[in-house]
């Protein structure tokens, strides 16, 4: 997994990074270096999907 995705995981709880954890992951969405499912995945096995998944949503959705 890319470190921008780590970082993101890593940080996604705290809210004060809210706008730099949307850009990260909407950078490393952009540049394939992980998909929505592996995002999903680490999510969910590092136990923060539930705070996480509004952010995939908006990322995803703006994509579209």
């Amino acid at each position: 997994m890319s470190r921008i995705v780590m970082m993101f995981l890593i940080a996604v709880s705290m809210p004060a990074l809210a706008q730099a954890e949307e850009t990260a992951l909407r950078l490393a969405l952009r540049s394939r270096k992980a998909t929505p499912d592996d995002i999903v995945r680490f999510a969910k096995a590092l136990r923060i999907w539930s705070v996480l998944r509004p952010y995939l949503e908006s990322v995803v959705a703006d994509d579209t």
